[in-house]
């Protein structure tokens, strides 16, 4: 019985009537007396009630999801459950997965003990090696070399008689900063040692929330902005304080790692540059810079969460370069089917808003290469249908007949090795108003990047690339006009300094003064506590992006 309710639940949950509103009543009040018992049908239950949570009719319905959401611990407790259940999110079971050091350093230091390695995956302790040798004493180090005792010996010595983890232990054993720290954040990462990680009640996705929560119902689910109506002006856009951001960020860094996910931005977020987007029925746009240290050269780098009525829903990434800028959405698997194209175009017009931005480019990973996933959800057509189109002319023939079969054909599904090929180009979406502003082509940073590097190697010539460095600094700064830079801040000429080995490239002699103040405008504002200020000041400067491009073709020539 059971499993039948939870399939008219399954059901009834895309719909709002006042039929279908007495249906979901129902079948929660029965599935609160007698819920499912296997796994499969749990998590879907588990589904149900957070989509219900996020996507309400009304207060009755809402609260009934609460309900059944509030002692679901419980349900896992059965061992083969929990096994069966493992890094789904769920209140009680565990996230087993290969995190950044950045994060296993947040969730070790907001919840201690809950974290530990996967000694099943990690194998011989022998593996932590580089680790434990650039934090060990040189009295330590005759008897760590020693033969008679094995690696994970001399760590169990080494840690005492506390009750820490062998992870928690070695993450205490970190630097405190500096470059030593930096160092041995490096080599944790190219460990890549797994971890489990048992996120206590509030942390998992069935307790997790914002803590701004609209409380907003729902009469049925909206279609998608066109891309007229991307570029209109979202106005319900907020700077969050410094308070309010970290929490915003906290629930971010959360969301993602109770499902064994992270995004760059958000792992080493800037709680100086927290934007909050109402995007309507009660879904909000939590957008997050990169910390100044953890910034692209040329690119802006944002990471964001999605939210709908206080539940995470969705996360994905944006990096704004001129007035283009490469995004994707991935929304989570409770919460599909619901209004993910509407959701998304307006996440689209917050970042035209935010970075007047009229092109975006979405990579193939996100609706297929090597990722499977999205092979399996048809990915591709999600972003077709909201004009996003190949820029291979003969990927876009493909998707056109592909796109006739489906209008001719009642319940035609494009098959997997048609989506693959589809997959290995990019999509691109021009907005009105594109046509003036060039395109770039994701492959010139590369470009942009090897150029630099070749640059500074004909210049060092076996000298120590610092010193050549703050060589080409001073003389890119005597050629761009800049003879004091005391008045600066540091966050300024952090900036400056940043771009300068790509700047120094140009042909700056050629610039007007008013071109070359305005280019060390964009370059100070690299360094600023939100880097929207420097996508702004980079659009300000056209001939940065022209002179850029011609460099790169003059290197293909060479």
């Amino acid at each position: 019985m059971a499993t039948s309710t939870l399939r008219t639940l399954h059901t009834a949950r895309r719909q709002y009537t006042p039929s279908s509103q007495h249906t979901k009543l129902t079948c929660l009040s029965a599935l609160h007396a007698k819920a499912p018992r296997t796994s499969s049908a749990i998590e879907r239950y588990h589904d149900d009630l957070l989509f219900l949570t996020a996507f309400p009719d009304d207060a009755l319905v809402r609260e009934a999801a609460m309900i059944g959401l509030q002692r679901f611990g419980r349900r896992v407790r059965p061992a083969s459950v929990r096994n069966a259940l493992e890094s789904s999110g769920i209140d009680g079971t565990l996230t087993r997965c290969v995190l950044s050091v950045t994060t296993i350093r947040f969730l070790s230091r907001r919840y201690p003990g809950t974290v530990r390695f996967d000694r099943s995956a990690l194998g011989s302790a022998d593996t932590l090696t580089p680790l434990l040798r650039r934090t060990m004493l040189r009295a330590e180090e005759d008897g760590f070399d020693t033969q008679s005792i094995s690696t994970r010996e001399w760590m169990q010595r080494a840690m005492g008689s506390g009750s820490t983890t062998m992870l928690d232990w070695l993450l205490d054993q970190r630097p405190a900063r500096g470059a030593a720290a930096r160092e041995w954040d490096t080599a944790f990462d190219e460990i890549e040692p797994q971890i489990i990680w048992t996120p206590p009640p509030e942390a998992s996705a069935t307790h997790l929330r914002m803590p701004f929560d609209p409380s907003a119902f729902r009469s049925g689910f909206r279609r998608p902005l066109s891309p007229k109506g991307l570029t209109k002006t979202l106005d319900e856009i907020t700077l969050l304080d410094p308070v309010p951001a970290q929490e915003a960020i906290d629930v971010a860094r959360l969301a993602l790692a109770t499902r064994g996910r992270e995004v760059h931005a958000i792992t080493e977020a800037n709680p100086a540059e927290v934007y909050l987007a109402d995007l309507g029925e009660g879904v909000a746009l939590v957008l997050i810079g990169a910390d100044p240290h953890a910034r692209m050269s040329l690119e802006a780098n944002y990471g964001y969460l999605l939210v709908a009525n206080g539940v995470p829903i969705g996360y994905g990434g944006v990096t704004p370069l001129a007035h283009q800028a490469n995004t994707g959405i991935n929304i989570f698997p409770s919460f599909r089917q619901s209004e993910a194209s509407a959701i998304f175009s307006r996440t689209l017009q917050a970042f035209t808003t935010l970075f007047n931005v009229r092109r975006f480019i979405v990579n193939p990973y996100q609706f297929g290469r090597d990722n499977p996933e999205a092979i399996s959800s048809g990915a591709y057509w999600f972003y077709h249908r909201l004009g996003f189109e190949a820029t291979d002319p003969a990927l876009r023939a493909l998707a056109q007949r592909e796109a006739g079969r489906q209008h001719r054909k009642k319940g035609y599904r494009t098959d997997r090795t048609t989506l693959r090929h589809l997959a290995t180009g990019d999509l691109i979406l021009t907005l009105p108003g594109a046509g003036r502003h060039r395109f770039l082509e994701e492959q010139l940073l590369e470009q942009w990047g090897l150029l630099a590097s070749s640059a500074i190697g004909k210049l060092a010539r076996g000298r120590r690339r610092t010193t050549v460095y703050r060589e080409i600094i001073r003389d890119t700064a005597r050629r761009i006009g800049v003879t004091n830079r005391r008045g600066w801040s540091r966050q300024q000429r952090d900036g400056f300094d940043q771009l300068t080995p790509v700047v120094a490239m140009l042909p700056l002699e050629r610039w007007s003064a008013q071109e070359r103040s305005a280019l060390v405008d964009a370059m100070r504002a690299k360094g600023a506590s939100q880097e929207r200020t420097f996508v702004q000041a980079s659009q300000r400067v056209p001939r940065l992006w022209r002179d850029l491009v011609r460099l790169a073709q003059k290197g293909e020539e060479a």
